[in-house]
This record gives structure tokens, sequence and C-alpha cells, in this order.
């Protein structure tokens, strides 16, 4: 009886199980998993960088809003603008600072939001100071101008005239001085003023004199023009031409004076014939016979 042939499975011989042996030590394992984190290192870099656009988007809108803020408050009174400032600027920064997730990215934005609010603060605190200079230097110039006019208008010449112009001499050098000191004026700008302020009063001084001077030469020479004129003339230097001008504008009116009350004498006797009435004219033609 033939024999019937038996199938017996075997498995088809077409590879095996792949071992650690075949990668020599594990380098697939290792590219495999390097690959993976060169995917997850792409994906975090662009997170970064997405966080740090919203940062330099948030700083570029907090500048601007600070640079608004700023032109603001320059036309503000001087003395109201550092608490103006420091104040708005305070609350542009954390409205800005809240359209940033995670503590890294806020700290970013602070840091370099801090730094331009400061730049500006410096910057209106230099506006303030020159601006408070500025008003104290007028305000300053102001009083000494006032003080030089008082100066001028003190004419007098007893103790107590002295002692006035005095004072006011002293006030003035207190101011230039305390201007000078506290830096409300340079070096150049104090002695300037200074100088200023000595050729005034050495001026209403010399002015004073002279008016002194001429008042005199006329109550002692009266209507002797010649020896007022002679005396004058001796006196030398700025003094001589001042009180020789002064005496020639005060004979010059002396003469229109004399000659208006002799107009008007002359009127007072020979009224105008036109305001007289018509039946005087007899009268009138013999009285000018």
């Amino acid at each position: 009886m033939p024999k019937i042939p038996q199938y017996t499975h075997q498995p088809a011989q077409l590879g095996r199980r792949a071992g650690p042996g075949d990668f020599v030590g594990g380098e697939g394992l290792a590219a495999i998993g390097q690959a993976v984190g060169q995917v997850g290192d792409l994906s975090f870099q662009i997170f970064e960088q997405e966080m740090e656009s919203n940062v330099a988007r948030s700083i570029v809108e907090s500048t601007k809003a600070l640079d608004d803020l700023y032109l603001e408050v320059q036309n503000m009174d001087h003395n109201e603008r550092e608490v103006a400032f420091a104040n708005g600027s305070q609350k542009i920064i954390d409205e800005k600072r809240k359209g940033l997730r995670y503590p890294k990215y806020q700290e970013m934005f602070d840091l370099e939001a801090a730094s331009v609010s400061e730049r500006r603060r410096m910057n209106i605190g230099q506006s303030v100071r020159r601006d408070r200079l500025a008003v104290t230097s007028g305000n300053n110039r102001l009083y000494i101008d006032s003080q030089l006019q008082e100066y001028r208008l003190s004419q007098g010449g007893s103790k107590a005239d002295n002692d006035e112009r005095n004072l006011i001499r002293e006030n003035i050098a207190a101011t230039i001085e305390r201007s000078g000191a506290g830096g409300v004026w340079s070096a150049y700008q104090t002695a300037t003023e200074r100088g200023r302020v000595d050729s005034t009063l050495a001026r209403y001084d010399m002015t004073r004199l002279a008016q002194d001077t001429t008042s005199a030469l006329i109550d002692e020479y009266g209507d002797d023009r010649a020896s007022a004129f002679e005396a004058a003339a001796g006196l030398g230097g700025e003094l001589e031409d001042k009180v020789i001008q002064r005496l020639d504008d005060a004979y010059g009116q002396m003469d229109t004076n004399q000659d208006e009350a002799d107009d008007a004498l002359v009127s007072g006797l020979h009224p105008a014939v036109m305001e007289w009435p018509l039946d005087d004219e007899a009268r009138l033609t013999t009285w000018l016979l």
C-alpha cells in the first residue's frame, strides 16, 4: 500500500529577529532617540521664538505709550510732571505685561520696559530742573531790576536816604551771590549780572550827583550863567559833561518859561480885538491913539 506523504509545517526562512548585536552597540536606537529629540528641540525653539516675539511686541507698544505720556506731561506745570509720569508709566507697564504668559517672558518684558521708562523719567527730571532754574533765574532778575528801580527813585541826600540805598545794594548783592552759589547761574552768568548791576548803580549815582551839583550851582550863582558854567567846567570828567549839559537845559528852560510868561502878560494887557463888542469901536480907537 502506497504511503501517503505527510505535510510537516516549517517556518519559512525569511529572516530572523533583530538583536542588539546587529546594531553594533545600539547605535540604531540612539539614532532614533536623536531624531525624536531633534523634533522636540525644534518645537521648543519655535515656542520660545513665539514667546519672545510677544515680548518684543509688548515692548514696542509700551514704548509708544510711554513716549505719548512723556509728550503729554511736558505740557504740564514742571512741579507736576515727575509724579504724573511715574503714575502713568507704571499703569502702562502693568497693562502691557498682562498679555504675556510665563514668568520668564514677563521678566524679560519688565527689564526692557523698566529701562525705557527710566530713560524717559530721567529726561523729564532734567527738563524739570531746567524749568525750575529758568523760573528761579527769572524771578531773581525781576527782583534785582525792581531793587534797581527803587535805587534810581531814591533821590534824597539825607542819612536815611543813604541808608536805604545801602540796604538796596546789600539785597541785590545777596541775591546775586545766592544765585551763583545755588547753581541757578553759572560763574559766567553770575559775573555778567554783577557787572550789569554795578554799571547800572554807577550810572544812577552819577545821575544823582549831576542833578545835585547842577541844583547847587544854580542856587549859588542864580542868573550869573557865566560863573555857573565856569564852575562846572572845573569839575572834570564825566561829571563835568553832565553838569554842563544840565545847566544848559536848565537855563534854556528858564528862558522858555520867561518868554511864555511875557507873552501871557502881553495877552492880558491887550485882549484880542475880535472879542470886543462892535459898539466899543470908538473907545478902541481912542485907546489906541
